[in-house]
């Protein structure tokens, strides 16, 4: 009944060897394996160019020096209120995190005054950084590209998602990475907020701004494209949208579904309940009667893209089971935890017994 798996790459589970993967291609060589599109996108991403990761890393030191200790971290958040600043504290650095790199660089160059004085106030040499004009627009930059790469990664998570929608949301981020890259070409900078603030205030010299963004949103681009190298998927167009094809450019392999694609384009009354109902809904109510082309759509639509909802059900767990209660059997708890289906909370407490005391 198996009929794809998506993993997040480990080499264990992706093994074709020894792995997870070769075990279950003994039992059946027919199931699909699939690398979650959001772990993709979090690969692709975290690749940088030297002059850019050493910006990156010099902002993760400051950071680590201002929260490391709690005595830096309070004389950091009186410093903050005194100077009347949007926020007091800055965001410690968590590799796994998937959206730590956005936040704390966000947080950290709205914050750049404040930690300049802190760190000259304590004679620390990173405070040289925050008085190179070149340092500050590069970390300006970084907090925006990452601030758009947090937004592609919520927009890929998420429940009943498949291959398709998210492989829009990737197609459609590589564009953007194109156009912003014109846009740099031609000194425009507008679509970093960040970047395009401080550099109408502060005299840089933006030709080597301009190189620098430059190059990574190239190797960005470079990243995603070997990343997502089996994306985008033209073929399947017909299963976005049935009545508007080209039967010469689909190769479907068999001339009954080919046939059964061409008899369902051209029922009217299926062309209005396709306009009312979601995709996935729309294949799965013709099963019975296109039952070939149906189970075709259904088994691009059916497998899961992502890891979303292990992860979900994982990071509930972390919840539900902490250090309080780490004795708890939590299968029950985590079932209702995760689920849609509200409890009849009546109907359970009708089969208890009450206390007797109460």
């Amino acid at each position: 009944m198996c009929v794809s798996i998506c993993t997040d790459g480990a080499a264990a589970l992706t093994g074709s060897k020894k792995g997870f993967k070769a075990k279950v291609l003994e039992v059946s060589s027919n199931i699909m394996f699939n690398h979650c599109m959001i772990h993709r996108e979090a690969l692709a991403s975290k690749k940088l160019q030297p002059d850019v990761n050493k910006v990156l890393l010099n902002a993760i030191c400051v950071i680590n020096f201002i929260k490391s200790k709690s005595l830096n971290s309070r004389l950091f958040t009186i410093l903050c209120n005194e100077m009347g600043s949007d926020h007091e504290k800055l965001l410690l650095h968590t590799e796994v995190r998937w959206l730590s790199r956005g936040k704390i660089l966000s947080r950290l160059f709205e914050l750049r005054d404040e930690a300049r004085i802190f760190l000259l106030e304590r004679n620390n040499k990173l405070s040289e950084h925050f008085l190179d004009e070149q340092w500050l627009a590069i970390l300006g930059y970084l907090a925006d590209i990452f601030e758009k790469l947090n937004c592609l990664n919520l927009s890929l998570q998420g429940k009943n998602t498949n291959i398709l929608f998210l492989s829009d949301k990737i197609n459609a981020f590589k564009k953007k990475i194109l156009l912003w890259k014109n846009y740099i070409d031609d000194d425009k900078f507008e679509m970093f907020s960040y970047l395009s603030e401080f550099l109408s205030n502060n005299d840089v010299d933006i030709n080597m701004i301009k190189e620098i963004i430059t190059t990574h949103l190239i190797s960005l681009q470079t990243n995603f494209n070997a990343r997502f190298e089996d994306f985008p998927k033209e073929s399947l167009g017909w299963i976005r949208n049935p009545f508007h094809f080209n039967i010469n450019e689909i190769k479907l392999g068999n001339l009954k579904i080919s046939e059964e694609l061409i008899d369902l384009s051209s029922d009217e009354n299926l062309r209005i309940r396709f306009q009312e109902n979601a995709c996935d809904t729309f294949w799965i109510s013709i099963k019975s009667e296109y039952p070939e082309l149906s189970k075709q759509a259904i088994s691009i639509l059916l497998p899961f893209a992502s890891t979303y909802l292990c992860e979900t059900a994982f990071s509930t767990l972390t919840i539900i089971k902490n250090k309080y209660r780490s004795r708890l059997n939590v299968e029950a708890d985590l079932r209702v935890a995760v689920s849609n289906i509200k409890p009849n909370i009546e109907s359970i407490m009708s089969t208890m017994q009450a206390q007797v005391s109460h």
